[in-house]
């Protein structure tokens, strides 16, 4: 991403925390960018993209940090410290889309936003449960659903609490306060070995029913997306076409990929589908 880009989205994130997201105008973007509307739409081609980009440009900054640490770390419980100081320190780091988000509830309706956060929180949940593996051993396995929930939970409480008090804490004292008070969850969990409370069978079972949902809503966004085209009747024929291919595909209890890839190739050429199509290829091709 280059610099000017980079500078409108911090920008943007700014004005979308302190003004509202749908308040803020894209002339109000270009203003405190100092640029023009044009030069607006040599980089973004709506608000909405801008948004998506917005929330690629605040993970992408995440995933970055945490990788640069782990390597750091020389045993399990050292690496996962680090990974959640460099977690808090992101987040601090970036305030500003934080509030975003939390006072812009309504944007998760936006579908490439809610198709992405939902990417990122089973992304995000992969790496806690590699990290518990790591730090507890195999006898946390049952555990680790459990286990999750309440480190986010405890995440998300603290987090609201801090960002809206606009607490200064020192984001390594909150990695150690946390993964502390895991430590002592885990150790009672072992001790009275009461059952799992969220269970894989269960979530195996939801995953598949929500991943279904998304497909399908995802579908229905590109076809609401491509309907509004302008573009000739047979590009949008040919397109809609590729996307019922790929639905029907997508639905075999073995989809081949190379339909799929093929459809996508199809759908690729449409204009404002780059998102999309990633999307649907991360849902169609497991």
């Amino acid at each position: 991403m280059n610099q000017k880009k980079t500078e409108i989205i911090k920008k943007a994130i700014h004005l979308f925390a302190t003004e509202g997201f749908h308040p803020t105008s894209i002339q109000d973007i270009c203003t405190v960018s100092g640029i023009s509307k044009g030069a607006f739409y040599l980089h973004f081609d709506s608000k909405d993209q801008l948004l998506v980009e917005i929330y690629e440009y605040y993970y992408d900054s995440l995933h970055e940090q945490v990788q640069q640490v782990k390597e750091q770390a020389e045993t399990p419980y050292e690496s996962f410290l680090l990974q959640l100081e460099a977690h808090y320190e992101t987040i601090f780091k970036h305030r500003d889309f934080i509030i975003m988000q939390l006072q812009e509830q309504e944007l998760s309706t936006n579908p490439a936003i809610r198709s992405f956060v939902t990417e990122m929180k089973e992304v995000r949940y992969e790496w806690i449960k590699k990290n518990f593996t790591l730090l507890y051993g195999d006898e946390i396995e049952p555990y680790v659903y459990d286990l999750s929930i309440l480190l986010e939970g405890m995440n998300k409480a603290y987090l609201q609490t801090i960002l809206h008090l606009e607490l200064e804490i020192n984001p390594k004292d909150l990695a150690v306060w946390i993964l502390d008070r895991l430590n002592d969850h885990k150790e009672s969990l072992l001790i009275k070995r009461v059952p799992p409370f969220i269970t894989s069978d269960i979530l195996q079972e939801k995953h598949e029913e929500k991943h279904n949902q998304e497909l399908e809503h995802v579908i229905e966004s590109v076809a609401e997306v491509i309907s509004g085209l302008k573009a000739s009747e047979e590009k949008v024929a040919e397109w809609l076409e590729a996307l019922d291919v790929l639905k029907a595909e997508a639905k075999k209890d073995e989809p081949r990929a190379i339909i799929i890839q093929g459809m996508l190739k199809t759908l690729e050429d449409a204009p404002d589908l780059e998102f999309y199509c990633k999307r649907l290829e991360q849902l169609t091709i497991r």
